[in-house]
């Protein structure tokens, strides 16, 4: 996940500090432990405990973090237009993706030979022979284009595919505008294809196919990029600007509301209602909520969520091969512990992981974005 970065400035002037998306991103990622969790617990108990069946909406803070990478991201190539910064921007975000990723792969297939030893099934396994395609695959994040198409050996770099593929659309469009006047026309690329990818999942009837990857949840990504714009003309003081960009909102909101229509009536698509309107209702509120962050950022339970939010790459790169590790190792043996102590463990063994992979293997890792002057 693109790690915040808290401030945008041109010149010596600061211009957007938006500290508390790392709350934000830490609440998301507790809420995908606890999915996973709840997941776990399921396959190893052949069904979840009523008073947890809760916990599957935790898958949706995927989505959250889509609106937030797609933010963040935003700031990073505003950033890097004005700096003409273009090598620089694809490093930082290859430095800050891959490494990481590689270690948590080694970790889960060392787990995977661990539990094939002890004859314990302690970590998920492939669908498919693991041969050269599958390693390249599944160490590359190319699962999901076709020539590729390969199981996850970490379940969760289905959205790490998502991520560096619309890393790849900002940095076309950042190379792209090179030559324009202002930062502004790249943005306005960038709301071209979410306007444009909404238009096209409205228009898709059933039995159509569907948008190809990674244009399916686009949308996600692109609002992110839109509260990013309308938070800095309003900094900037340019009126103009976010007249425009409010004429962009109101034309994605719209467009949002019949899509979710469309997809809450129709059979084929009403899966997807649910994390499109998370994601299209976060946004509204990471905008909102922008002005509260002053004093927002004080409280004690949003520094804990903000802290935990430093290291949610590391967490999610590792909890659930871990999850799935200590539920079958430990909890398949100990029966007699209620679901809600077995959760608390999870999690808590899941935050504490993650910390630990993120100062051994994260943060020595995101040194490597100084090499490329």
């Amino acid at each position: 996940m693109e790690q915040n970065p808290v401030q945008e400035q041109l010149g010596q002037r600061r211009v957007l500090d938006y500290g508390s998306l790392d709350a934000w991103r830490g609440l998301a990622c507790l809420a995908v432990v606890l999915f996973h969790c709840s997941v776990e617990m399921g396959l190893r108990m052949k069904v979840r405990p009523a008073n947890f069946a809760w916990a599957v909406y935790g898958q949706l803070g995927v989505q959250v973090f889509f609106v937030i990478s797609g933010f963040c991201i935003a700031v990073a190539a505003h950033s890097s237009w004005h700096k003409r910064s273009w090598g620089k921007f694809a490093w930082a975000r290859l430095t800050r993706i891959y490494p990481p990723l590689w270690v948590a792969i080694v970790l889960a297939l060392a787990m995977k030979i661990i539990g094939a030893k002890i004859n314990s099934q302690m970590v998920q396994n492939s669908a498919a022979g693991e041969g050269p395609l599958f390693y390249v695959s599944n160490f590359l994040l190319l699962n999901e284009y076709p020539p590729f198409a390969q199981p996850y050996l970490l379940r969760v770099a289905w959205s790490l595919c998502y991520e560096v593929a619309f890393y790849g659309i900002m940095f076309l469009a950042l190379i792209g505008t090179a030559k324009a006047k202002s930062a502004n026309s790249m943005l306005n690329v960038l709301h071209a294809l979410s306007l444009g990818v909404l238009v096209w999942l409205i228009c898709v009837f059933d039995g159509a196919p569907w948008l190809p990857f990674p244009l399916d949840l686009w949308p996600q990504f692109g609002v992110g990029i839109l509260v990013f714009d309308l938070l800095l003309a309003k900094a900037q003081k340019e009126e103009k600007r976010e007249k425009f960009l409010w004429a962009v909102g109101l034309a994605f909101a719209t467009l949002g509301i019949v899509f979710l229509a469309r997809c809450w009536f129709s059979p084929r698509l009403n899966y997807r209602t649910l994390p499109f309107a998370v994601s299209f209702g976060f946004a509204a509120i990471m905008w909102f909520a922008y002005r509260f962050e002053g004093n927002v950022s004080r409280w004690n339970f949003v520094k804990l969520l903000h802290s935990i939010g430093t290291f949610s790459y590391s967490i999610y790169l590792v909890h659930f091969t871990l999850i799935m590790a200590l539920s079958r190792a430990l909890f398949s043996r100990v029966k007699f512990l209620p679901w809600f102590v077995e959760v608390i463990v999870q999690v808590l063994f899941s935050v504490v992981s993650g910390w630990i992979f993120y100062r051994m293997v994260e943060k020595p890792s995101q040194k490597l974005k100084r090499v490329r002057k």
